[in-house]
């Protein structure tokens, strides 16, 4: 598989994330644990670990570390994911 098809792949994973998990998954890639996103949106852990649980699902992936290896660097940066923080640093 190239370069492009493996760019295309996560694209239309990507692509079908809803906006809470885009959320959830900005959160996680820059460090905050589930409860600091809840905290920082102001829902329930149990709701971010749902919404968690379905962008795992969707992308193929049981951890975070899966998902950081299945998301390539120039579509994190495309996307603005290595970008700050939710509102910050991760704490």
């Amino acid at each position: 598989m190239d370069e492009h098809t493996q760019t295309r792949i996560h694209q239309a994973v990507l692509d079908r994330l809803t906006a809470k998990e885009w959320t959830v998954l900005r959160g996680l890639l820059r460090g905050y644990a589930p409860k600091a996103i809840a905290q920082q949106l102001g829902r329930s852990v149990r709701t971010i670990r749902m919404h968690r649980a379905q962008l795992f699902k969707k992308c193929g992936v049981v951890n975070e570390v899966q998902l950081l290896r299945r998301l390539d660097d120039d579509v994190l940066s495309e996307l603005g994911i290595l970008e700050a923080g939710l509102e910050g640093q991760p704490h």
